[in-house]
């Protein structure tokens, strides 16, 4: 995934919940920092962005997420890419300190190469 189709998920994200406080978990959250070409092709082969709100209590708009660009969605098909609403558990800073961790871990760093 290139930064500029995440950018394309988020607008989408926003627009479907009316909501612009979006957490991008998981591998695609590293392209908020880098761009991909300063990163390993492996780390941006994931054509899915996992996304979660940060007020959603119900999981309403994960769900809203799912459907309207979710995979096998037409923004899918149309795109080539998809976002995955889920829910972010815990606070904030400790699901990112959780990331953050599992960046480090040895692990990803097989997975991906020597991060920048």
């Amino acid at each position: 995934m290139k930064k500029s189709e995440l950018a394309n998920i988020l607008r989408a994200a926003c627009d479907v919940t009316k909501d612009p406080e979006i957490l991008v978990i998981g591998s695609q959250a590293i392209l908020a920092s880098f761009s991909e070409d300063e990163l390993p092709r492996d780390a941006t082969l994931s054509i899915e962005a996992d996304v979660a709100f940060l007020d959603d209590p119900d999981e309403r708009k994960s769900d809203a997420v799912d459907g309207a660009i979710g995979e096998e969605s037409t923004f899918h098909e149309s795109f080539g890419i998809y976002g995955q609403g889920v829910r972010a558990h815990g606070e904030p800073a400790e699901g990112l300190e959780r990331a953050t961790c599992c960046l480090r871990r040895s692990r990803s760093r097989r997975e991906y190469g020597r991060l920048p």
